[in-house]
């Protein structure tokens, strides 16, 4: 008896095939890893951006003060012709040139502008004002925008009613002079101050007065009133002035009867031999700075 073998004619089937799934998987996990590296990365260079950033400001914040105290010891115990009522201001060394101040590779440079006030008997007998910028600023550019400001208070040894404590022409070593400033202080030492800004002057019609000289002798005068416009000008305080600058060594100091942020009035004696003018040079002096 033979027998018949019967095959069936279904083939096997074969398993199901997870590469494909198995590959997107690796892919989304290969992004996910990856913007997580980037977003590290990211905060990262951030990090040390800002630390870079916030060490040259930092940098920059001590070169200025540095530069602000050697402004200070110049200017302290010698008095310069040079920075009197400088405007623009001039190197507070008595150089020709400012001597930049370098700290951590950052120079900067110091000008100075001197008031004198010879004659007080209360007050300070010199009050300079010292702009510090990044070495290279133009003198006109510091004051009118500098880094620090620095108002030194001096009072200088009277003698005969007369500060004894005169201008000097150079710098030298032998310049040092025991009169000046037997006291000092501070009015400011602050950064990103706004000095006031003198736009225009108007001269009103005179009257007589009387003008107290060096020697304490009482000449005739003119008395002229002033109204000043410009910026950052403040209401009248003590060390606030407007001064009358003749010349580096001949100036007069108004009276300041109103004041705003915009507007000032004030009234000044005179000679007989000045006519004080719309185009004269005023200089208004605050607790932040000196007008240009």
């Amino acid at each position: 008896m033979r027998v018949s073998r019967q095959w069936c004619g279904h083939r096997a089937h074969a398993p199901d095939d997870d590469h494909g799934a198995i590959l997107i998987l690796a892919l989304v996990f290969l992004l996910i890893v990856s913007m997580t590296v980037f977003a590290v990365a990211s905060l990262t260079t951030n990090a040390i951006a800002d630390t870079v950033r916030f060490s040259n400001a930092q940098f920059t914040v001590t070169a200025s003060n540095n530069a602000g105290s050697v402004a200070v010891q110049d200017s302290r115990t010698t008095f310069y012709q040079s920075t009197l009522n400088a405007y623009p201001p001039a190197p507070c060394g008595g150089t020709s040139s400012p001597t930049a101040i370098t700290t951590s590779s950052v120079s900067m440079d110091a000008w100075c502008t001197t008031q004198w006030f010879p004659l007080a008997s209360s007050g300070p007998t010199r009050v300079v004002y010292a702009s510090i910028c990044p070495a290279g600023t133009s003198p006109a550019a510091c004051a009118a925008h500098p880094y620090l400001e620095v108002v030194l208070d001096l009072n200088d040894t009277l003698s005969t009613n007369y500060s004894s404590c005169s201008p000097i022409t150079s710098a030298s070593a032998s310049s040092l002079d025991s009169s000046c400033g037997i006291t000092a202080s501070y009015g400011l030492w602050a950064f990103g101050t706004a000095p006031p800004v003198v736009t225009a002057t108007t001269v009103g019609p005179q009257t007589s007065c009387s003008l107290v000289t060096g020697s304490g002798q009482t000449t005739p005068g003119e008395q002229y009133g002033l109204t000043l416009s410009g910026s950052a000008f403040s209401p009248i305080a003590s060390g606030d002035a407007v001064t009358l600058v003749v010349s580096p060594l001949e100036t007069y100091q108004a009276t300041i009867t109103t004041a705003s942020a915009t507007q000032i009035s004030a009234q000044i004696c005179v000679p007989l031999s000045v006519t004080p003018s719309g185009s004269s040079e005023y200089v208004v002096t605050t607790a932040f700075g000196a007008s240009l």
